[in-house]
Order: structure tokens, then C-alpha cells, then sequence
């Protein structure tokens, strides 16, 4: 099992993997979806797999105690998905600025207003999605690196230039237009 690089656990109900995650130094992809324990401890070794590169955690509906502060520690971690993990403002989405590596981050379906200003530092930032996030109210200044963010279904969100950056915009469809 320490050769293992990828693991998909979606959709299964496997409750005693909080104690043998922790020797799969060389997983590079985990697939948690669905995955009923999420809260009960796995993070704090998930968030030590220093090798992972693609994490899915979608609607594993973890909370604010359920993830550790130390996500930093996945920093080659390049595609993170949080979608419908119902999260609101805090700490769970101040700590994913400190994931400077990502290319592509998954928030929709969740339950905050703003995302934090620090997500402009993923300066290798390519894809962001924030659809069905009906309580978003303001995006700040996005990486210039963003070349796809869905919003769509943010029936909330403001339309001043001044919360949504235009020239992050821009950026968006340059990829399209310079093909």
C-alpha cells in the first residue's frame, strides 16, 4: 500500500481508514466524496500527506473543528474540490490562500458571502468555481493567472466593478481569445 498513488473512497462507507492513511506517503490523489467520517478525525492525516496533488472532499460536510488548520501542509496540492461541504466564512477558507500550488479550486454549493481577499497570492490559479453559491455577495481581486470562474446561480451577487474586478475578468477570456 505505500506504492499506492491513487485511492477512491467515494460513495463508500470504509470506517477504519483514520488509522492506515497516514503510511500512504506516495498518494497523490484521494477521492473522499461522499465519504461518511470526514469529521471524525481523517483530516488531521489527510492534511499530512504531503505527496497529494488532487483532493476531493465533496459533500463530505466537514466543520469548522473538522478541518485543521495545517491544510498549508498540502502545499503541492494542485486541484482541491470543497464543493457542498456546506461551508460558511472562516477559517476553512482563509487556510486554502496558504495553498499556493493550486490550479483548480471547487466551492460551489456552498454557504459563505465572500471568499477571503488572500485568494489573490494562488498566483497558479486557473479554474475557480463558485456556482450555486446563492449567499455570495462579493468576489475581491482575483489571481491573474484565472483563466475560468463560474459564478453562475449566484442569485446575490453584487454587480459593482468595485466587488467584482473586472480586469480579473478579462483575464478569464483572455485564454479564449488568444487561442
Amino acid at each position: 500500500m505505500r506504492s499506492l498513488r491513487k485511492l477512491n473512497l467515494s460513495h463508500t462507507s470504509i470506517m477504519e481508514l483514520t488509522s492506515s492513511i497516514r503510511h500512504l506517503n506516495g498518494l497523490e490523489e484521494l477521492d473522499l466524496r461522499n465519504f461518511p467520517s470526514v469529521a471524525e478525525g481523517i483530516l488531521d492525516k489527510i492534511f499530512h500527506l504531503s505527496s497529494l496533488v488532487k483532493l476531493s472532499l465533496t459533500k463530505c460536510k466537514p466543520t469548522e473543528e473538522g478541518i485543521p488548520g495545517d491544510i498549508w501542509n498540502l502545499s503541492p496540492l494542485q486541484q482541491l474540490s470543497l464543493r457542498d461541504c456546506n461551508l460558511m466564512e472562516g477559517k476553512i477558507l482563509n487556510h486554502i490562500c496558504h495553498l499556493t500550488s493550486l490550479e483548480e479550486l471547487y466551492l460551489g454549493w456552498n454557504h459563505f458571502s465572500s471568499i477571503p481577499a488572500g485568494i489573490s497570492r494562488l498566483s497558479n490559479l486557473k479554474a475557480l468555481d463558485l456556482s450555486h453559491c446563492k449567499n455570495l455577495q462579493q468576489i475581491p481581486e482575483l489571481p491573474s493567472s484565472l483563466r475560468f470562474l463560474d459564478a453562475h446561480c449566484s442569485d446575490g451577487i453584487s454587480s459593482s466593478p468595485s466587488l467584482l474586478p473586472i480586469h480579473s475578468m478579462v483575464n478569464c477570456f483572455k485564454s479564449e481569445i488568444e487561442v
